[in-house]
């Protein structure tokens, strides 16, 4: 009698300590996204509002964009500076790892993303663009969840790119994102799939 009323308990507790656990990550994941948030406001400040460039950097074998957030943010190793990764994926099947940055070998988690830089801003400006070229900047997201380092609104639709750059939906079904004016929000998959609330295209209103 007293094993079945333990067991009992337990059943009925386990799911909400499960729960407790995976809010305790989302605070970590929002944690991250603001110091990232932090970052890119800093180089903004620096180089007269222009934000970084999400296709890369030339002669660097990596695509990403944290590269130009190096002076503002510790380097992007998880295992020293975990801020690049949330804590709710699952690496290596959840992340982006990239080689050669700066001494990476192919697969090499300690150079891995667990966020996505919004690759509309390259793909509609052709370049890096300025934060005045943004339309309604706490409405557009400049990063989200996603096993790739870049996303495209593509991706974001399909959820299926052969490449491996999906979003990710860590979180009670649904994302933490990162916005232009440096504020973090969960928001359902239903509102960031496909776009429907305009998130990713920084010329819509």
């Amino acid at each position: 009698m007293v094993i079945a009323i333990i067991a009992l308990l337990a059943a009925m507790l386990l799911p909400a300590l499960k729960q407790a656990r995976e809010k305790g990550r989302q605070a970590v994941c929002l944690s991250n996204e603001q110091q990232i948030g932090r970052a890119c406001v800093m180089y903004m400040d620096d180089y007269g509002g222009y934000i970084y460039n999400g296709n890369g950097v030339p002669g660097v074998n990596i695509f990403g964009w944290s590269v130009y957030l190096q002076p503002y943010l510790p380097v992007h190793d998880v295992n020293t500076n975990p801020t690049w990764m949330c804590p709710s994926s699952h690496p290596p099947n959840d992340t982006w790892a990239v080689s050669g940055y700066p001494v990476g070998v192919p697969g090499d988690l300690r150079y891995a993303y667990g966020y996505a830089f919004n690759c509309e801003l390259s793909y509609v400006f052709g370049s890096s663009p300025s934060l005045s070229q943004v339309n309604s900047p706490a409405n557009k997201a400049l990063l989200l969840e996603g096993a790739g380092p870049a996303l495209f609104a593509t991706w974001v639709e399909n959820e299926n790119d052969p490449w491996g750059r999906n979003p990710m939906y860590w979180h009670s079904a649904g994302m933490d994102l990162l916005f232009f004016d440096a504020h973090v929000q969960w928001l359902p998959r239903a509102v960031v799939k496909g776009d429907q609330n305009n998130l990713l295209d920084p010329q819509l209103p």
